[in-house]
């Protein structure tokens, strides 16, 4: 008779620069049998010495506002050195933007600071299983996006150029402005410059609205 072998605890490195709850989340992961703390790191340096120097990581628990870094760009390395990988946002910021910009970088799931001990187990548990924990605030403005209608598509026959949709698309993938600058080989003032455009264009105020109208209307497919 062949013996079964248990699935291996998943290794978990966490990224978060509050002492207290850094120290509350290991606990947490130490004490899910199929769950193994792997590391627990404060800043966004740490993390990425930590990611590009192993390749057992399979979870990433991570906040978005680190002391030296963004997490948007955390999980975007974490994605292209551990495809299999999954994301857990761990964060306070609840805006839309934040939100929309985290699952496209390639987050599994989006949990509010404000959660429970009880809550965030639970979304442990859930994006193990290949769910998608989100804290109902998130939930609901997700659910708003989707609810737009084919009249919140802007009118008119003004279209994006290339450039403009090539920069919001990288919007929409959780780029800033710098990076998306330093990725296109453009000044900081140019890529603002193309976004204002694609404002004035689309008829909106913000990076958010932006990507959601030139999405609706077929102009970005990000």
């Amino acid at each position: 008779m062949t013996a079964s072998h248990a699935t291996p605890p998943l290794p978990v490195l966490i990224v978060e620069d509050d002492p207290w709850l850094l120290r509350d989340l290991a606990r947490m992961v130490s004490a899910m049998p199929s769950l193994k703390l792997a590391g627990a790191v404060a800043t966004a340096r740490e993390a990425r010495l930590f990611i590009q120097s192993r390749l057992s990581i399979g979870l990433m628990l991570v906040d978005l506002g680190l002391p030296d870094g963004d997490g948007m760009a955390l999980i975007r390395l974490l994605r292209d050195t551990s495809p299999h990988a999954r994301v857990l946002v761990l964060t306070v910021f609840d805006d839309e933007m934040h939100v929309v910009s985290a699952l496209a970088a390639g987050a599994h799931g989006y949990v509010l600071k404000e959660s429970d001990a009880a809550t965030l187990e639970r979304a442990l548990k859930d994006v193990l299983a290949g769910d998608a924990p989100l804290s109902p605030r998130i939930a609901r403005y997700l659910l708003r996006r989707f609810e737009r209608t084919p009249q919140s598509v802007v009118a008119g026959d003004e279209r994006l150029s290339s450039r403009e949709a090539e920069v919001l698309t990288l919007v929409a993938h959780g780029f800033s402005a710098g990076e998306i600058a330093k990725r296109l080989g453009l000044s900081l003032h140019t890529v603002n410059t193309h976004l204002r455009n694609t404002y004035g264009k689309l008829a909106v105020n913000n990076r958010v609205q932006a990507v959601n109208r030139a999405r609706d209307s077929g102009q970005i497919d990000a």
